[in-house]
């Protein structure tokens, strides 16, 4: 079920077995990186229970994004009113994502939120699948 689409913005929101996948793609800059948070605020905000998430930066061919972006991006997400904990996997399959996704990771804290860095989409889609019953 498709949750969100801007043809404007480099990338797609959909829901996949009840995970938030996040798929980005080409430039990833401010304005991409905001909208994204906007949307997946807005679909947290209407959820029952918060979903894990999936963020996806294999298609992603630029970041234009510094320390101070994804310092006020980890700001927003550490105090996201999260019905329940909530797992994020982001795929990470270069260099310069890898940097950004652990950038991300260390700067924050928020007790409800466990991030892992995959290198591919299996592995994180299986991470997210491990403990799903007892949670």
């Amino acid at each position: 079920m498709a949750v969100f689409f801007a043809s404007y913005m480099p990338f797609e929101i959909i829901t996949a077995d009840e995970v938030l996948c996040i798929t980005f793609q080409g430039l990833f800059d401010t304005d991409c990186l905001h909208e994204a948070v906007t949307q997946v605020e807005r679909i947290e905000a209407e959820a029952a229970v918060s979903p894990d998430r999936l963020i996806d930066l294999t298609a992603v061919e630029s970041m234009e994004l510094t320390f101070a972006d994804m310092k006020r991006f980890a700001d927003i997400r550490r105090v996201a009113p999260l019905k329940n904990k909530v797992k994020s996997a982001i795929v990470a399959p270069q260099p310069v994502h890898r940097g950004f996704a652990r950038m991300f990771q260390t700067i924050l804290e928020n007790p409800k939120i466990t991030v892992n860095i995959f290198p591919d989409r299996n592995s994180a889609c299986a991470w997210l699948k491990e403990g799903k019953s007892s949670r």
